[in-house]
């Protein structure tokens, strides 16, 4: 998967390198109980990997009140940020490995996420991962989110690499989708929380964890 042309390794943020599917799904929980609105859990689960267009969406359906939806975001990141701050949001296993190995071997690293840069940032920045990457791109910094290749091809540009040069790494179907169409070999980490490890996408690497990026790394240098 890597090989002597990769320069550039991207990752995902959500469900990859940062155990957040967990506490959006408590907060999107606790947001929507707050507001007393009535969402089932299964379809909050299904919101995994989507995009806050997305999820924006359904709330409009349901609460039918720009300002209810408002106020759900509200408590949300509330919630989201009071983790940040209690140490109860953690990084992946091996997820800063996974970035100092790209750094030990010379390769450049990329984000593609479709969370907004201000939480992103902090959330990056308090478990020390952001200075690992050189090219981070965000939700606001294209118009179409995952599924859709944007993120990545905006990746692809600041770093002045061909989607040939390029290894992603996903946890979500949705994200595997959005790397394959902007052309770049993927591999797949699902987040086994949340993720039917029965979806599958043709030409795609599964593996359990990120320690696969040094194992990958080491094995291309020996």
């Amino acid at each position: 998967m890597i090989s002597d042309k990769t320069k550039l390794l991207i990752f995902d943020m959500d469900g990859l390198l940062v155990d957040t599917e967990r506490v959006y799904l408590e907060g999107w929980l606790y947001a929507l109980k707050k507001q007393k609105v009535a969402i089932p859990e299964a379809v909050v689960k299904s919101w995994v990997g989507k995009s806050f267009h997305d999820t924006g969406a359904y709330l409009m359906q349901v609460c039918h009140e720009e300002a209810l939806c408002t106020r759900i975001r509200e408590d949300r990141e509330q919630y989201i940020y009071q983790c940040l701050e209690n140490n109860t949001l953690l990084a992946m296993p091996y997820a800063r490995d996974a970035l100092q190995a790209a750094r030990d071997y010379g390769f450049r690293t990329g984000l593609a996420t479709s969370s907004l840069k201000k939480r992103a940032t902090a959330i990056l920045a308090h478990l020390g991962l952001l200075p690992y990457l050189d090219f981070p791109v965000f939700a606001d910094d294209v118009q179409k989110l995952k599924p859709y290749p944007n993120l990545y091809l905006e990746v692809l540009r600041r770093a002045q690499v061909c989607c040939e040069h390029a290894v992603a790494f996903e946890d979500s179907l949705t994200g595997v989708q959005a790397a394959i169409a902007a052309g770049i070999q993927t591999v797949r980490i699902p987040d086994h929380h949340f993720i039917d490890v029965e979806e599958v996408e043709a030409n795609v690497v599964c593996e359990k964890n990120l320690s696969c990026v040094r194992a990958m790394l080491e094995q291309l240098n020996m």
